[in-house]
């Protein structure tokens, strides 16, 4: 009887640690992004191009535009349809409002009925004015937050229930 309990517990553990395991069969999409210019002015225009590479066929991509008084500090974005030029994606954006220092973009690429959704990435304007403020030294960063997946989650789960089970059974 005690064999049949312990095979459960492996069995139990071994699901919980294949389900933490298994990965999206597609990879995300490479995006190599320009800004023309590089350092836009306020009320200035600039072109953002992305290049970019998936292994999906894309449908279509688009830009979400915020202009920003500092880089958490943003007015209502806009999003606008990329058109491809010569195999990369382009959009010109005007910046409208005179308070805007940073302006921030992220991409949804949409293909086969499915999109998917980048980071917030930001454009740090060049002053036209005799504002000095200083406040955002850099960009800002643009890594991941620190939290675990929803994978880690299921394993402790798993392990958990092993544990109670085994503590039961004694």
């Amino acid at each position: 009887m005690k064999t049949k309990q312990k095979n459960i517990l492996l069995v139990a553990l071994l699901i919980g640690s294949l389900l933490s395991i298994t990965t999206n069969v597609s990879a995300d999409p490479v995006i190599d992004t320009a800004i023309d210019p590089e350092e836009p002015e306020q009320l200035s225009s600039f072109t953002i191009t992305a290049d970019i590479t998936y292994d999906e066929e894309i449908d279509s991509v688009n830009v979400t535009i915020s202009e920003c008084e500092d880089i958490e500090l943003c007015f209502l974005s806009e999003t606008f349809p990329m058109q491809l030029e010569n195999g990369v994606y382009t959009y010109t954006y005007q910046i409208t409002r005179d308070a805007a220092t940073v302006v921030k973009y992220s991409y949804e690429i949409v293909s086969n009925g499915s999109s998917y959704e980048t980071e917030d990435e930001a454009i740090y304007l060049k002053m036209i004015s005799g504002d000095d403020d200083d406040d955002d030294d850099g960009p800002a960063d643009n890594g991941d937050n620190g939290t675990p997946g929803f994978e880690l989650i299921i394993l402790m789960v798993s392990i958990a229930i092993g544990i109670i089970y085994i503590k039961r059974k004694r």
